[in-house]
């Protein structure tokens, strides 16, 4: 076998507890994490909008994403991404896939497996 098969079973880091996205800042700036692209939903950005807070060391810019995970689409966000020359791809809450993406990748999450309570996860 001459191809590379690569398993995450999980994310490298989990946290949950109460205003756990204040630690955001914090978290990616220890992962050297200085331009971060958040890849958004229009309802997932609607509901965590009024939660999600202001990352004064990092470098963000918002995407939004069309909904769906298709291969156009997950190549939309890598080439976002690219050109942006981001650090890392977080998530908030949407599908796209991270073993798709060239970038270390963070989902943000409050619906991510049914089981999960609202966490922060990721592979920084």
């Amino acid at each position: 076998m001459n191809s590379l098969l690569e398993v995450r079973s999980g994310p490298a880091y989990y946290a949950c507890r109460a205003n756990v996205l204040d630690t955001l800042d914090a978290k990616l700036s220890k992962g050297n994490i200085g331009k971060v692209l958040i890849i958004h939903g229009e309802k997932s950005w609607k509901a965590a909008q009024p939660f999600f807070p202001s990352l004064k060391n990092i470098e963000t810019t918002f995407f939004t994403y069309s909904g769906e995970c298709s291969d156009s689409e997950i190549e939309r966000v890598q080439k976002a991404a690219l050109e942006l020359g981001v650090d890392a791809s977080a998530a908030v809450s949407c599908s796209t896939s991270p073993n798709r993406l060239e970038t270390r990748f963070i989902r943000i999450s409050s619906s991510f497996q049914l089981w999960l309570p609202p966490v922060l996860h990721g592979h920084l």
